[in-house]
């Protein structure tokens, strides 16, 4: 009776007098209609009102519980999880081949890009690179960016939230994408041990470029001003290559590209990078540069290789890092490479003058070297020696199953087991105890023989990543260590699941969703980079 009655009230005599004119201009028959059609909504109005006051009709959340019941229990768990980590799950179910709801697609994505912005770490990093050939020692620094590079910082996340939306609504992720901030790219040293790896923008900017702008006249035109409009935020050497690659890729009429590559060019003449940003992939660099000139031909062509022979001196012949001008580094080798690879061209352009060794000759050398290696203490040393003696006993290669079910080998593991879960913090192992005790215990899951063993070391693993109020500093290495654990299982002993499971068990919300994460993602291409940055197998 409400909901008649809020259709029947006529709020006033000037709507009574409107709808009494406009019934009698409409005939018996028109009435008779009319009465049919308010009586048939009026009725359809009550039920719905009826059943949803009942709770007979499925709210929207309700229907996808329904239809996702693993999405949803994920959903759940990511609510309560640190800001990154959310962002990642959301992120994961959006992209989840089951889920068809494409309203709930670009809610989970939207959010997931929101949350993101949280993520205390901006990018990906490249790890400076080491002198050529074999070494002694493990840099620090590799290791310490495979938990920068674990997929949480905030550029990761955004631009994947940018790439799935492109799949949903192409005008949201075109959106999203404008919201990206802009870099902000310190001078770096050459004491920095890290370079800032934006490629994931560029990408995600070539694939928009690709997908936002239709192939006719004017979206082609839409599509060159994007680009342009991207190009003019270069300001750092650290975005040379990738944003070369994006333009080689468009393979956009010359009349629309013209005035892309020429601001291209513009920014190569007039940017000066630090040496440690300048010699950051300078070989894949000077590549990609003169690929995109033989792309082009004709004045563009100069330009472009004019700029580039400006961009090579200036940086060439300013401040570098020593490691540049020592020929057991890859960065002398590939200032000389650059060189003679563009001389090649010049060689067939009489406007082109050859780069002279005098014009490369560094003003200064900077002799600041990126932090030591790794130098494993006494302790650390005595743990590898154990690990040797259980993995290959002496003898130079693995030993079998068979032969680690001798009581005597059984004894020195769970000796060896023992020893890691009674680490105590000193000078050798202090604030970082858990990650080296986690690093150990990955060690010792490795060289564990199948069956119960291996299950009851991953049991104790699994309890060491257990922590409770994390603190968000923490949360890369701890998800950079979880993920090494189901990647270890997974390329060594093609068995993930045993881990995922125990995760799943172990009564942990963080740990559970770190499992689901990895059951919705698809295989991590990296795995292999980040066992290596997570465990530390020295040798002898």
């Amino acid at each position: 009776m409400k909901v008649f009655h809020t259709f029947t009230t006529l709020r006033n005599k000037r709507d009574a007098c409107t709808i009494i004119s406009f019934w009698s201009q409409l005939g018996d028959s028109g009435q008779a209609l009319a009465v049919k059609l308010l009586a048939f909504f009026l009725s359809s109005v009550a039920v719905l009102s009826a059943l949803t006051d009942q709770g007979v009709v499925p709210s929207k959340w309700d229907q996808r519980r329904k239809l996702y019941p693993d999405l949803i229990s994920t959903f759940d768990l990511a609510e309560a999880g640190p800001a990154p980590l959310r962002a990642l799950a959301l992120l994961r179910i959006a992209s989840a081949a089951k889920l068809k709801d494409d309203n709930w697609k670009s809610d989970l994505l939207e959010e997931s890009f929101e949350g993101a912005a949280q993520s205390a770490l901006p990018w990906p990093v490249r790890p400076v690179a080491g002198p050529e050939g074999p070494t002694a020692a493990f840099p620090r620094r590799v290791r310490k960016s495979a938990e920068l590079n674990v997929g949480l910082d905030r550029l990761s996340l955004q631009t994947g939230a940018v790439r799935s939306m492109l799949l949903v609504d192409k005008q949201k992720a075109h959106k999203l994408f404008d919201s990206i901030p802009p870099f902000t790219l310190s001078p770096l040293t050459c004491s920095d041990s890290f370079v800032p790896n934006l490629e994931a923008y560029y990408q995600t900017a070539a694939l928009l470029a690709k997908m936002r702008f239709s192939s006719q006249e004017k979206g082609k035109r839409e599509r060159a001003d994007f680009l342009h409009t991207v190009v003019l935020s270069i300001s750092s050497a650290v975005e040379i290559a990738p944003a070369t690659q994006m333009l080689f890729d468009q393979n956009l009429p010359s009349d629309e590209f013209s005035a892309v590559v020429g601001t291209f060019a513009q920014k190569l003449e007039k940017l000066t990078g630090d040496s440690r940003s300048f010699f950051d992939q300078l070989d894949s660099t000077s590549e990609l540069v003169l690929k995109l000139s033989d792309s082009l031909g004709g004045k563009e062509a100069l330009a472009l290789l004019k700029a580039w022979r400006t961009y090579l001196v200036r940086n060439l012949g300013g401040v570098r890092c020593a490691e540049t001008v020592d020929p057991k580094w890859a960065y002398s080798r590939w200032a000389t490479e650059s060189v003679a690879a563009f001389n090649r061209k010049a060689a067939h352009c009489e406007s082109l003058p050859p780069i002279e060794q005098e014009d490369v000759r560094p003003d200064k050398v900077d002799l600041a070297l990126p932090e030591d290696p790794i130098t494993a203490s006494p302790q650390e040393q005595d743990f590898d020696k154990q690990w040797f003696a259980l993995m290959f006993g002496g003898q130079g290669k693995n030993l079998s199953d068979e032969q680690k079910s001798t009581a005597e080998w059984k004894a020195s593991f769970d000796e060896f087991v023992n020893a890691i879960e009674n680490l105590e913090p000193s000078g050798e192992f202090g604030s970082d105890l858990i990650w080296q005790k986690c690093e150990l215990m990955g060690m010792a899951v490795l060289v564990a023989p199948g069956g119960p063993e291996r299950d009851r070391v991953v049991d104790r693993y699994v309890t060491l990543l257990k922590i409770a109020n994390m603190p968000p500093g923490m949360l890369p290495a701890w998800y950079n260590t979880v993920s090494s654990l189901i990647d270890l299982a997974q390329s060594i002993y093609h068995d993930r699941e045993r881990i995922l499971k125990a995760l799943e068990n172990s009564g942990d919300p963080f740990l559970t969703l770190v499992a689901k994460i990895h059951r919705l993602g698809p295989a991590n291409s990296a795995a292999r980079e980040r066992f290596v940055g997570t465990f530390r197998i020295t040798s002898f």
